[in-house]
């Protein structure tokens, strides 16, 4: 079986649910008040995809501004990017084109989906889906809605960026693939040396 071992960042501003995303896909757990991530948080999952055994480096980056200039590093040999806003903030929304110019600064083109969070929220909606749709369609992402809260569409935001990368390095035919996703194994978040997950992305 093919073996890929895929960087995938999550951006966006402070406060719209990024860790509460990663965790839920990586541990099914959430968690009513996270403590703000300071610089990056690191987790691993396993899963097997179009027969690709997948494993995703998921890197939850702090979104405050203070952190930019460290964000930038951690961005070097993503294949992937997660970037999110919460339905209930315009102000996280208005600044999704931020947040991908600013790693545009560091990566070339990649794969991104741009994902409105917080749907649970909807007495609070202040974005409409429509307004999502289009704003990806303008930058040329994948979109989709979730809630970390009820775990709505939080493993489809994963399949839907991996997939969209293993159809870039040819290992998926871009028509009528077939589904083929099963969830192989997962790791507890721990620390990952960037020089290692670059090293091995050359040798593939």
């Amino acid at each position: 079986m093919t073996q890929r071992n895929y960087k995938i960042v999550l951006i966006g501003n402070a406060l719209v649910g990024k860790t509460a995303i990663v965790t839920r896909f990586a541990k099914d757990y959430f968690e009513q008040n996270y403590l703000r991530t300071l610089v990056i948080n690191y987790y691993i999952k396993t899963q097997i995809i179009n027969n690709v055994e997948v494993k995703m480096i998921i890197t939850d980056t702090a979104g405050q501004e203070a952190f930019q200039r460290l964000r930038s590093s951690y961005y070097k040999g993503a294949r992937g990017a997660i970037i999110v806003y919460s339905i209930n903030d315009r102000h996280s929304f208005g600044q999704v084109e931020y947040w991908k110019n600013e790693m545009f600064k560091t990566l070339n083109e990649l794969p991104i989906i741009i994902v409105g969070n917080k749907i649970d929220l909807l007495e609070q909606r202040k974005v409409s889906t429509s307004e999502g749709r289009l704003l990806a369609k303008k930058l040329g992402c994948l979109f989709i809605e979730s809630s970390a809260k009820t775990g709505e569409n939080i493993n489809e935001i994963f399949k839907m960026i991996v997939k969209d990368i293993l159809r870039k390095d040819d290992l998926i035919s871009t028509n009528g693939e077939k589904e083929d996703i099963q969830v192989d194994k997962e790791e507890e978040q721990k620390p990952v040396n960037e020089e290692e997950i670059e090293n091995k992305q050359q040798e593939q």
